[in-house]
């Protein structure tokens, strides 16, 4: 499978769908062989959303999606909360998708925080100015550029095929108001709209380095979400060993890894580490990321 594909495929699995591209695609092709079909959108499932029970329908699943402000910490009785909130949501066919974010585009963060300031007037003006200023500099200059750390949970199941309609939704919106529960106690959290979902999904297949969000006139409910991820005037370049996002302005390697090897055991205080040491610089990773871990439940007739 290719680099594209394997993007695509990641970004397919937020959602926890898998894509018949796996199957069709030879690693071993020729690079003039490389990309099929020629759209990103073709690879991502994301379809329709729900405004009254704000479900999301994907190509072959229903499910939702939360963003929970990171927890830098977890106490003994959060991560079991978190372990209970995971068996619950838990069933065969279901797949949970942790997306962890070192988002680049920082300008509305430091806008909300600037702006109460601005009102006051006087030192906190000039101080919150000041600071704006620093933090934008040290975005473009600095060897370690500051980032909004954002994490978001999504939930999927498969579609109710010849089954109870409304039963099914009923049961993945009592999940959706599980997993709403326990985050709350443990953080902030709330519910990712097509919006906020474009958004978030353009900067990662949209790929540029402007700090602020590419915002949108409107999410339009009469096609498929997946269309409308995709800007134009982008283009991915793919190359051997890395694609090259490609915009107008400027473009940007990316690159994907896979973990083989994990710790036997792992406590929930030293989740920190996995934004990077704060002490040591060279233990932090000096571009935009993100961190994916996938949990999925499978069929066990299937397995």
């Amino acid at each position: 499978m290719t680099l594209l594909n394997r993007f695509g495929q990641k970004i397919a699995e937020f959602f926890g769908e898998t894509s018949g591209l796996d199957h069709q695609v030879d690693s071993s092709a020729p690079s003039s062989e490389l990309l099929d079909p020629d759209y990103l959108s073709d690879l991502l499932h994301y379809r329709l959303y729900d405004s009254e029970k704000k479900i999301y329908e994907n190509k072959t699943s229903c499910g939702f999606v939360l963003e929970v402000v990171p927890l830098n910490m977890l106490t003994e009785d959060a991560q079991k909360e978190l372990s209970a909130l995971f068996r619950d949501l838990g069933e065969e066919g279901a797949s949970i998708q942790c997306l962890l974010l070192a988002d680049y585009r920082i300008d509305r963060l430091l806008n909300l925080w600037q702006t109460p300031r601005e009102q006051k007037g006087g030192i906190y003006q000039t101080l919150a100015q000041k600071k704006q200023d620093f933090f934008l500099k040290e975005a473009i200059s600095a060897e370690v550029p500051p980032r909004v750390f954002r994490f978001f949970l999504s939930y999927s199941q498969p579609k109710p095929l010849g089954k109870d309609t409304l039963l099914y939704f009923d049961h993945l919106l009592e999940k959706k108001k599980k997993a709403l529960a326990v985050l709350s106690r443990l953080s902030i959290a709330m519910d990712v709209d097509p919006l906020s979902l474009l958004e978030l999904l353009s900067g990662m297949v949209n790929f540029d380095m402007e700090k602020g969000t590419n915002n949108r006139q409107a999410w339009n409910p009469m096609t498929w979400i997946s269309r409308q991820v995709c800007q134009p005037g982008s283009a991915i370049s793919i190359q051997r060993d890395n694609l090259i996002f490609q915009t107008p302005k400027d473009s940007a390697h990316f690159k994907t890894y896979e973990a083989v090897d994990f710790p036997d055991q792992w406590n929930g205080y030293y989740m920190g580490e996995l934004i990077g040491d704060f002490l040591n610089k060279s233990y932090r990773i000096p571009t935009p990321f993100y961190l994916h871990y996938g949990v999925h439940f499978p069929v066990q007739q299937t397995l």
